[in-house]
This record gives structure tokens, C-alpha cells and sequence, in this order.
């Protein structure tokens, strides 16, 4: 399983191939800060997915540049990965689909 460790800052993410992304909010910068753990997902295209305007988490960093942060690993394995990590980390906005 890939844990939250083997994640690589971005922004918003740069390959186009699938992985999870998590989203976090940080009041420094990122490697200094203290981190919250926003969301956890995962998708086919994470540079389409996390490039979008429309992504509520795009528009977050717009607007508060350098409090929003993403961390990404690219995966072949989404779903199994995606679950473990929620499970795990317990994410304030995935819950809501617990």
C-alpha cells in the first residue's frame, strides 16, 4: 500500500497519468508547516483533474495561495489505495461519504 510519506508536493499536480492526490492546508510552507489533511482522492489524469479551474481545491489555492497545498503519487492501483489511505487518515472532507 502507498502511504501519505511517499507523496510528492505539487502544484496541482504535473503528470497525466492516475494517482491519489491529497489535499492539505499548511500556514508556512509546506515542508515547515503545520498540515491538516483536507481530502483524499484519486483519478485517471491528475494533471487534467487537478489543473481544472472548476476543482473546488484549484480555486482554494487561487484564492489562498501558499495555506492550500496537494501531494500526489502516481498508481495503477486508485480504488484499493484510495480506501486504505481515507481509512487510515480519516480526512475532514471525506467523511461525508463514510
Amino acid at each position: 500500500m502507498k502511504e501519505l510519506k511517499d507523496f510528492e508536493i505539487s502544484e496541482f499536480g504535473k503528470p497525466s497519468t492516475p494517482g491519489i492526490y491529497a489535499v492539505w492546508a499548511c500556514n508556512y510552507p509546506f515542508e515547515n508547516g503545520i498540515k491538516h489533511l483536507l481530502y483524499i482522492g484519486s483519478c485517471i489524469d491528475l494533471y487534467k483533474r487537478l489543473n481544472n479551474n472548476s476543482h473546488p481545491y484549484k480555486k482554494a489555492f487561487n484564492r489562498f495561495n501558499g495555506i492550500v497545498w496537494v501531494s500526489f503519487i502516481e498508481t495503477n492501483n486508485l480504488r484499493e489505495n484510495e480506501k486504505y489511505l481515507i481509512n487510515k487518515h480519516n480526512p475532514i472532507l471525506n467523511r461525508q461519504w463514510r
